[in-house]
């Protein structure tokens, strides 16, 4: 720093600076890429306790990168499937199974009784992944935004109309074409589209016609303080 400090434009010092934000920019990758690691080595894991050693394994045979870290639990991983009898993968799978299941009837319970953020949560925290929760999942974030989308609408509708109440008509008109088309069908929205755009028109012909006026008065001062009288007069008379 105290280098930089002296001239920060010689060029050793743009060289210390360009040497420095490369070894960030590096360190920053490094710790990225560890990170990524530390979870496919956490997820493979989970994946190969639960009965799924060939998911774990190629989970981590498909890791980006060269890390050394991820090919040891790789090859420890490999060891492990070698000294387990099919029995007990079969018996990890069997588990994993009921507990997939277990969540999926849970959730759909808190669903029938209106707990929609409830189920969410707890099927997106089962871990390691397994296909009849993910499924469900998907269900129920599809239904999720599905009921949210008429409170946003309404959220919309109402903000725009205080918009046009302020003469805010061009915020009105760009939050109303925002929403779905079905929802700019509806009576109410199409309604308050037809304000906005009417008060968006009014307001560019205002400002139009002050433009206008103001370039004709700049015309007639600057006839004026050229002494041409005949001319302001003419000006001022269109």
């Amino acid at each position: 720093d105290a280098v930089l400090a002296l001239d920060a434009e010689h060029p050793r010092a743009l060289g210390l600076r360009g040497e420095i934000a490369a070894a960030i920019d590096a360190r920053q990758r490094q710790e990225e890429a560890e990170r990524q690691a530390d979870e496919a080595i956490k997820s493979a894991d989970a994946l190969f306790d639960a009965g799924d050693p060939a998911s774990a394994m190629d989970l981590l045979s498909n890791h980006p990168g060269d890390v050394p870290r991820v090919a040891a639990a790789l090859a420890r991983l490999q060891q492990r499937q070698r000294a387990t009898s099919d029995r007990e993968v079969e018996a990890r799978r069997a588990v994993h199974d009921r507990r997939a299941a277990e969540v999926v009837a849970a959730a759909r319970a808190q669903i029938e009784a209106g707990k929609h953020r409830e189920a969410l949560e707890e099927l997106e925290h089962f871990t390691p992944s397994h296909p009849d929760v993910d499924r469900v999942l998907r269900d129920v974030r599809r239904e999720t935004e599905r009921r949210r989308e008429p409170q946003w609408v309404a959220e919309q509708t109402a903000t725009a109309a205080a918009e046009i109440t302020a003469g805010r008509f061009e915020d009105a008109l760009s939050r109303l074409n925002r929403l779905p088309q079905s929802s700019r069908d509806q009576e109410e929205v199409a309604a308050l589209l037809a304000r906005a755009e009417a008060g968006t028109s009014a307001v560019n012909e205002a400002q139009g016609g002050r433009h206008a006026a103001t370039a004709q008065l700049n015309d007639a001062e600057a006839a004026a303080n050229g002494w041409d009288p005949a001319r302001t007069l003419a000006i001022l008379e269109t």
